[in-house]
């Protein structure tokens, strides 16, 4: 045909096929870069999750804070965060907070939040083509995730108040790079709270017992040395005795 030609030695599958196999071997690298991923961030998750519940449960412990085991669940963490916290606001600022209840009530709140929100978008993504159903849906969701988000950012401040609290507690001449290493890289804040966990340089010195009276040892009461009186010798005896005497002279 015209000036048009074609090679002799075309073949389907010898040109394709590498192709193919070279692509699926390109998408099994990147599953395989992605799950590796995965596994770094799981294990470093993990890790920092061990490290804060360790931190916060011995200065917990430290302080008399009770039920300091609350640490190690997901939300009650906040807990003894904000009691630590308001601790440190009476003992040293002599400031009565309720930290503790408000950090938890904002984290239980913003975390149903975000699970409700999850919920909706998953069904929203589920309805019909009704433009008019998906657009009044479309208002409600966004609405509802602006408050949540906004719900988030209270929570996420308070938590920061309570963490400046605990670093001052703890390393007052760190506070500040603690702080602001903790809100730039937030990654950071477990492994602050475990260098914290034994120090109380900006708590007031703890009072020391006060020492136990020694009991005095009871004297020793002097035993009575009780003596027989010699028996009285009769006036027969005497007489012999003065006859016996007047003999050997």
């Amino acid at each position: 045909m015209g000036g048009f030609s074609y090679p002799n030695n075309f073949h389907l599958e010898a040109d394709f096929v590498p192709d193919a196999i070279g692509a699926a071997g390109l998408t099994g690298i990147i599953v395989l870069i992605v799950l590796m991923v995965l596994m770094v961030v799981t294990a470093l998750a993990v890790i920092c999750y061990i490290f804060q519940s360790l931190g916060l449960q011995a200065i917990a412990k430290s302080r008399g804070i009770r039920n300091s085991w609350l640490a190690w669940l997901p939300v009650t963490w906040m807990w003894i965060l904000g009691s630590i916290s308001d601790q440190y606001q009476y003992v040293v600022r002599c400031n009565i907070t309720n930290r503790r209840k408000t950090l938890l009530i904002l984290g239980i709140v913003a975390n149903a939040s975000y699970s409700v929100y999850d919920l909706v978008t998953t069904l929203f993504s589920a309805m019909g083509n009704a433009i008019s159903v998906r657009m009044g849906a479309l208002q409600q969701l966004t609405l509802f995730g602006l408050v949540a988000i906004g719900l988030a950012v209270v929570s996420t401040v308070v938590e920061y108040i309570c963490l400046f609290d605990l670093y001052r507690s703890c390393k007052p001449d760190k506070r500040v790079g603690f702080l602001v290493l903790s809100i730039v890289f937030p990654v950071t804040i477990p492994f602050f709270i475990f260098s914290c966990r034994k120090e109380e340089r900006g708590m007031p010195p703890r009072k020391q017992p006060a020492p136990q009276p020694v009991e005095a040892e009871s004297p020793i009461e002097p035993t009575e040395v009780i003596v027989e009186d010699a028996p009285e010798e009769t006036a027969e005896e005497i007489v012999e005795e003065i006859q016996e005497i007047s003999e050997e002279e």
